[in-house]
Formats: C-alpha cells, structure tokens, sequence
C-alpha cells in the first residue's frame, strides 16, 4: 500500500498519510462489521486485514489467511506498476 501511494504523489508526507487511511480503512473494516449480520458485512469482513490477521497472532496459519495476504500484496503492487505505466504514457 505504500508503494502504490508513493506512485500516486512526488510528495513523501502525502504518500505517508494517504497509505495510513488506506491502512487503517483495511483494519477498520473488521471493527465495523460486527455487528452487521447481511452480505455487505461479510464483504466487509473478508477484506478486514484485523481478522485475518488474528488467526496469525494465535499461531493459526490457514490457508485462507495466506492466499488472503499475498493476494492483497499482489494487488497493490500491481496497481502501483498499472499507476507508474500510465505515467510514463504522459
């Protein structure tokens, strides 16, 4: 997440701040969804970075959590290549 906002700004503070709220969106997704009980709240729950992660703090390594961590790597990394592509087109 920090590198795609690094992409996105020249601006080291601006980066820094805007990978925080990204950061802290993912982790507050789990403490949001507790008390929902419909689809969106699952949706929300599956992308919470705070309830994947707690199965690791336990010592519990699922698959699921894994698959879930590299996707999420992945992802981000993929959107700062698309991000530094476009900006090379300009």
């Amino acid at each position: 997440v920090g590198i795609f906002a690094s992409s996105l700004t020249k601006n080291q503070m601006v980066a820094g701040v805007v990978a925080f709220i990204i950061n802290f969106a993912f982790f507050l997704f789990g403490i949001l969804t507790q008390n929902m009980q419909n689809i969106f709240g699952e949706v929300l729950s599956a992308l919470s970075v705070s309830d994947h992660a707690e199965n690791f703090f336990k010592g519990v390594f699922s698959l699921k959590d894994v698959v879930f961590f590299a996707t999420f790597i992945f992802f981000w990394l993929f959107m700062s290549n698309r991000v530094l592509d476009s900006q090379s087109w300009r």
